[in-house]
């Protein structure tokens, strides 16, 4: 392996362990519950015994080639069996679940040790579960959910780090694609963003903002699928032009200046939900531009 995903690799390692804190491989799944919420949004609660975390998006049928989604993490305060939350300054939960339907089995993940299999026990949660996002984005206020409930709660084990949806954009496996990788981190705040091509297929654009606020952590994502010509290059590598489709908005531009070094600049900035316009370029961020498994120094 050369230096380009060695780098890619020390950059993604942030986003990697905001996967790792939403879905811990060695953390139990309780529960999980999902409704309905204001202005088209749809709100994911999944309790883990270490915490629950919030997910929200839209319905992937309003628009499947772009999209934002939020994930809120926060820990849990146990009372018996019951779910006992806040999300930070953003809303509560306080509920009990109760056995009300069928159950169903399934076999543990592959690649775990740990319970053989899991049962899923259909009921309802009661109690009150409220949730605002920033700026009023979005909103629920529920009594009831219906969803499930898993046991054992016994840990699984597994190997590897979970997918990050970051780097999985990013297919170094294919010798034609060309892809861009920039982030930046600083203190409890990072900023990633991808785009990905082979000039065939639609592109793909992402962009990930992980933060963490007192005892709440948020991971915001946002993607799109565009034209290739959304991201432009040439055959030597030499420069790189992004301008991908909504939620994003504006040009970035990867060049070198007349020292050589490179340059990331432009307007590119995407819309997170609950935060607006957030800018992608700049000189904070560090860049790397290559093709298959190769990449500018």
């Amino acid at each position: 392996m050369n230096g380009a995903p060695r780098r890619f690799a020390g950059c993604a390692a942030l986003a990697v362990s905001a996967g790792l804190l939403l879905a811990s491989p060695a953390a139990a799944m309780v529960g999980n519950f999902s409704v309905g919420a204001t202005h088209g949004f749809r709100v994911k609660v999944v309790a883990y015994d270490f915490g629950v975390y919030v997910g929200v998006s839209r319905s992937a049928t309003v628009n499947p080639k772009h999209g934002n989604i939020n994930y809120y993490l926060a820990r849990t305060r146990r009372r018996g069996e019951g779910l006992d939350a806040k999300i930070g300054d953003l809303g509560r939960i306080q509920m009990r679940f109760h056995r009300s339907g069928a159950t169903y089995s399934r076999d543990r993940l592959l690649g775990c040790t740990g319970p053989d299999h899991f049962t899923y026990h259909r009921g309802v949660f009661v109690g009150s579960f409220e949730f605002r996002g920033e700026g009023g984005f979005t909103e629920v206020h529920v009594q009831r959910a219906k969803g499930v409930e898993v046991t054992p709660r016994g840990r699984l084990h597994c190997t590897g780090p979970p997918a990050n949806p970051i780097a999985s954009s990013i297919p170094l496996h294919n010798p034609a694609a060309t892809w861009l990788f920039t982030g930046w981190r600083s203190g409890p705040i990072a900023q990633f963003f991808s785009a990905a091509s082979d000039g065939r297929d639609p592109a793909s654009f992402r962009a990930s903002r992980f933060e963490t606020r007192g005892p709440l952590a948020i991971l915001r994502e946002a993607s799109a699928r565009g034209a290739p010509s959304g991201f432009a290059t040439d055959s030597a590598l030499s420069f790189a032009t992004v301008t991908p489709p909504a939620p994003f908005s504006g040009t970035g531009e990867l060049r070198r200046d007349e020292t050589g070094a490179r340059t990331w600049t432009g307007s590119l900035a995407v819309s997170y939900l609950g935060v607006g316009a957030t800018p992608l370029t700049g000189a904070n961020f560090k860049t790397t531009l290559g093709r298959g498994f190769s990449g500018i120094p």
